[in-house]
């Protein structure tokens, strides 16, 4: 897969602090995540 994005921000792009919070640089950790539950309508007992 081909990166087409720029190399170098634009300073221009960062001139207010409402455009530098939305190109900020975002970092995902473990307590961001969120763990998926699964239902069966038909269960005969809880599956932990």
């Amino acid at each position: 897969m081909l990166n087409t994005a720029p190399i170098r921000r634009l300073r221009r792009l960062r001139s207010s602090e409402a455009m530098r919070d939305l190109l900020r640089e975002n970092y995902v950790q473990l307590g961001d995540l969120i763990h998926p539950i699964f239902v069966e309508e038909h269960i005969e007992r809880a599956v932990p």
